[in-house]
């Protein structure tokens, strides 16, 4: 099994969970099913689809760039429309922004939340035992089986077989720890290196913490484990999951398998926790037998399972097991729960026909033929497919997905015949870090042309409607302000810019828009601590967290986790003060992350580049030399320089010209500034008052 990382959510859905559960209980939940694991087993030799990587990377990184994040435009119009329980929020439409409000009651909110606790309630008894694939071999022993088979289901409820994970590695448990005590930290460095390939032999990771713990730990203890040696052993394991916030372990010795009831109970105890308790009615009392649970399970659930098959689909073409050279694919899926199959397919090839007509190109992806076979039990959804899958038919791919069932669970179906056959089913837990795709460049073909004589530019219309579907789709945005697409130009092109736009017309976006449109990561030079902040606040507000930001607040664990996401392009927005590029060490840390790493970066950006230039009115001696330290330590594959994206508010001419002299930034077209600066939104009006005087008084 291979993890894999990236999820959607509607908006309207995530946004009415938050009006009832903590942020933290919907944020956990959200998050842990944004994690799955697929299994490949394929025939096919590698096929060369390098041609397509940069436009690929774009389309991985696109799909990931926040777990979870808002699905396309279509796709969430799509699913909203089969069910028709929103409206349109007109007094943001009327500024812009695109928003659909859930018009639901409080029993369709709970099952929202409900359905976000994923099991397969039929998945127990003799159906557990007969698709069972964990056996004692690869559990580490008969007891092992005995415990998780026989006596769990035995003295708690069934569900727990769906639940604990066998033979975690305990390094992924102390290395995944979110703890930021610095001692804490300093003890699991120190400790996992010690545990390097031990395992636990049952684990259960919370989505979020229960009575301030993690997780739960869950040990059988053959005879060695009464040696003095194994017991200092056991000892220092216990101590370090304890350290990392999990429950202390719970240890069962096989010498007392005969009352192991009552250490059972310690586990059944669990169950009147609010986790567990969802978990168990939704095992007991599946959602979909009912109209509003299988709304709650479409709406919740389906563009989880549709981000699976995409993120799964571009992975397989990285791999070359899909040749996007062909005419056609013929792709069976089989829908164990949720339906998402035509819905996954026509979207994906949306999004790579957009980023194709950005390019100006008229390549097209293979034409893709579906075969579904949707499950029964889900016969009453609205978006259910009927099936057509011939079992006499080679398929290219064939994909086994469930959303409601964890790995290890079930093996694939062996009924369809094809190339290359995937499982996809919901991961028990974290393990792997989220990594973006990073590549040369892309030039897409100019959103217009500039009439130098007189100042204007001539959009694209064609273009520019190209551009509008990927602001729609990420920002949300109907379409774009004054500006703005002359300043997109430029950089989508591989091009430096220097743009002059007021306050509030949308500076941020055109660097964030273009960014998420190469397949690289982007440094934002920013000279303020607050202003750094809500721009990474204002990206996870559109469901963007690929974003770490360094500054002087940022230290010890934190930082070195900013460092290090960076190094391993683990994030697509890096937020720096100007001062870390006068660091040697950071500028080392740079260096690293293309020379050692190759990962590479799309973009310098410098915000407020005003301060760049010694007549400026806010000039900062921090920007001295950015230029330079940007061109030398941030590296883009295979360009001599990196592009650069300076943006300013407030600047004369002679000021713009300074920061263009000061990047080396020689282009007359570089310097994007809009003719009219007036905000028609912002109005004054003089009023002549005539004031009466008390002159008898001397009062005014």
């Amino acid at each position: 099994m291979t993890q894999f990382q990236a999820g959607y959510i509607l908006d309207c859905v995530k946004e009415t969970l938050e009006t009832k559960y903590t942020p933290t209980e919907v944020r956990g939940l959200l998050t842990q099913l944004s994690y799955f694991d697929i299994e490949v087993n394929s025939t096919v030799t590698s096929n060369n689809n390098s041609d397509f990587e940069q436009t690929l990377s774009v389309a991985h990184n696109i799909i990931s760039r926040g777990l979870p994040t808002r699905p396309s435009l279509w796709l969430e119009n799509k699913i909203l429309k089969a069910f028709n329980i929103t409206e349109q929020d007109e007094k943001l439409l009327e500024i812009g922004t695109i928003r659909q409000e859930l018009k639901i009651g409080e029993t369709l909110i709970e099952k929202l939340f409900q359905a976000l606790h994923i099991i397969d309630p039929n998945l127990k008894g003799d159906n557990i035992s007969k698709n069972k694939i964990t056996t004692w071999e690869n559990l580490g022993s008969s007891f092992e089986e005995d415990f998780l088979y026989q006596q769990l289901p035995k003295f708690a409820s069934q569900m727990w077989v769906q639940l604990f994970e066998t033979q975690r590695e305990l390094e992924s448990v102390l290395r995944f720890s979110t703890s930021t005590e610095d001692e804490v930290e300093k003890y699991l460095n120190g400790t996992i290196k010690l545990f390097n390939e031990q395992r636990l032999d049952f684990s259960l990771e919370f989505p979020y913490k229960i009575n301030e713990q993690r997780g739960l730990v869950i040990e059988i203890d053959g005879s060695q484990h009464e040696e003095p040696t194994q017991g200092l052993i056991d000892n220092d394991r216990d101590n370090a999951t304890e350290k990392a916030k999990w429950a202390k372990a719970l240890r069962i010795k096989t010498t007392e398998w005969k009352s192991i009831e009552s250490k059972i109970n310690l586990i059944k105890q669990f169950e009147n926790e609010t986790l567990f308790k969802l978990l168990k009615q939704n095992f007991d009392n599946p959602l979909y037998i009912e109209t509003e649970g299988i709304t709650a399970l479409e709406l919740s659930l389906i563009p989880f399972a549709v981000a699976r098959i995409q993120k799964t689909i571009i992975q397989l073409l990285f791999e070359g097991k899909l040749n996007i050279n062909a005419n056609e694919w013929n792709i069976a899926i089989i829908e164990q729960d949720i339906p998402c199959a035509h819905l996954a397919i026509d979207d994906f090839k949306e999004l790579i026909a957009s980023l194709f007509a950005l390019k100006g190109e008229t390549v097209k992806i293979p034409n893709i033929n579906i075969f579904i076979e949707g499950n029964k039990r889900f016969a009453n959804a609205n978006l259910y497919s009927s099936n057509n899958i011939d079992r006499n038919k080679k398929y290219d791919l064939f994909i086994d997905i469930s959303v409601l069932q964890r790995s290890g669970l079930t093996q694939i179906n062996n009924t369809v015949n094809a190339d290359t056959k995937v499982l996809i089913r919901s991961a028990h837990s974290p393990k792997t870090n989220r990594s973006f795709r990073t590549t040369n460049l892309i030039t897409y073909k100019p959103l217009g042309i500039k009439d130098t004589q007189k100042n204007v530019f001539r959009e694209d219309k064609v273009q520019v409607e190209a551009l509008e579907k990927f602001v729609q789709n990420i920002f949300r945005k109907t379409g774009f302000r004054a500006g703005q697409v002359e300043i997109i130009n430029r950089a989508i092109q591989g091009l430096s810019v220097i743009g002059l736009l007021p306050t509030g017309s949308g500076k941020s976006l055109t660097y964030q828009l273009t960014a998420l449109l190469q397949p690289g990561m982007t440094i934002i030079i920013d000279p303020i601590k607050s202003l750094m902040k809500d721009q990474f606040e204002g990206l996870l507000k559109n469901g963007i967290d690929a974003a770490v930001y360094l500054n002087s607040n940022v230290r010890g664990k934190n930082r070195k986790i900013a460092l290090e996401k960076i190094k391993n392009a683990q994030t697509i927005f890096a937020f720096v003060s100007p001062e870390r590029l006068q660091d040697n060490s950071f500028r080392k840390e740079l260096l690293e992350t293309s020379n050692l790493n190759n990962h590479y970066f799309s973009y310098c950006v410098i915000d407020e580049a005003h301060c760049v230039s010694e007549w400026g009115h806010d000039f900062r001696t921090s920007y001295l030399r950015l230029g330079d330290n940007a061109r030398n330590y941030c590296i883009a594959k295979e360009r001599e320089h990196l592009p650069f994206f300076a943006l300013t508010a407030t600047a004369s001419y002679d000021v713009l010209s300074d920061i263009q002299r000061e990047l080396d930034i020689p282009e007359e077209t570089a310097i994007v500034r809009l003719e009219k600066l007036d905000r028609p939104e912002i109005q004054f009006k003089i009023v002549e008052v005539i004031a009466d005087i008390n002159t008898e008084n001397g009062i005014d």
